[in-house]
């Protein structure tokens, strides 16, 4: 495997026990818990392999348990295989991650950013007035008009006021995210009409997250975790390409990622055109999960790919590079 593309998940791939089984056989991997610990003064290693779940999902905790993971994970495979990828890139949260593994940021000043971002983010908008939703079965245009349309008929019908609702993720064809107050994800669950839209028929399904990440929401949580990125002493030369989430383009400038991770926060998380952007045909995901890699086969069907979280993996991915 020459060039492949090296993934990283967001929030919502956390679980109990996620990381364990590299960290109980690799030095490198408990070496990074306990790197990562000791950066937040927070017990990682407690908080991923035993939760409880709901300690876990929260938003503060769940960013840094994820990219400490997805790190771990990285080093293993960096410490048992020659072989690198082209490209890094993470899903939302996992953005940070690929910086990381590129080398763009340590994982110290990662985690630190991270912590903050997921904090900030909690706090954004009350809990239960803010929420996401996948839409199934709509091209991504028809998503962006409906959301429009329901917006606007969310006022003047339902008298909602300051009502937002916004696309959040263009994760793979049929498969959009939408984001914004939960009164008016109600309204458009309630009110959309397929037909009107070009289409046979819909499903819209409620995410299980606590606010309405990558909308217009997370305004006030953009604007603290800036003042934290504008501290970190980024490394202007990376070692990989990074796609963005914010453009599904390119980069290796180091002088951009303040803007490009506080633009992050409000606008859409454009993942398919970020895999097609990528231009390879092999993918591996660093980290809990495998949500990245299924929607990679939904983008680029004939595409190939790997998870590095458990042993097995691990061995069977490294064999390929021998």
């Amino acid at each position: 495997m020459k060039n492949f593309a090296a993934l990283f998940p967001g929030q919502g791939s956390q679980h109990t026990g996620m990381g364990k089984e590299l960290y109980d056989n690799f030095k490198v991997a408990k070496h990074t818990y306990e790197e990562g610990s000791d950066f937040l003064k927070l017990d990682l290693k407690k908080l991923c392999f035993e939760g409880p779940d709901s300690e876990l999902k929260l938003t503060a905790n769940a960013q840094p348990a994820l990219v400490i993971t997805s790190i771990a994970a990285w080093r293993v495979f960096e410490s048992e295989s020659p072989m690198r990828p082209t490209v890094t890139l993470g899903h939302s949260l996992g953005e940070y991650s690929a910086l990381v593994a590129a080398r763009a940021l340590t994982l110290g000043d990662a985690l630190v950013a991270v912590r903050i971002r997921g904090q900030a983010m909690q706090e954004a908008v009350p809990v239960g007035t803010g929420g996401m939703a996948a839409v199934l079965g709509l091209e991504d245009d028809e998503v962006i008009k409906a959301c429009r349309d329901m917006q606007s008929r969310a006022v003047t019908e339902a008298g909602l006021k300051n009502c937002v609702l916004e696309v959040a993720n263009f994760n793979s064809p049929g498969q959009v995210v939408v984001s914004g107050h939960q009164r008016a994800l109600d309204f458009m669950k309630d009110n959309l009409v397929a037909s009107d839209y070009g289409a046979s028929r819909f499903k819209m399904i409620p995410l299980a997250v606590s606010a309405p990440f990558h909308s217009s929401l997370m305004k006030p949580a953009a604007e603290k975790l800036k003042k934290q990125l504008e501290k970190i002493a980024w490394n202007h030369k990376f070692d990989f390409d990074v796609i963005h989430n914010l453009t599904a383009e390119r980069n290796h400038d180091g002088t951009q990622l303040v803007s490009i991770l506080y633009h992050q926060m409000t606008k859409p998380v454009l993942w398919a055109s970020s895999i097609r952007n990528s231009k390879v045909n092999d993918f591996m995901e660093f980290g809990a999960g495998r949500v990245l890699t299924g929607l990679v086969k939904k983008i680029l069907p004939d595409a190939h790919t790997t998870n590095i979280d458990v042993l097995e993996n691990l061995k069977n991915a490294t064999k390929i590079g021998s």
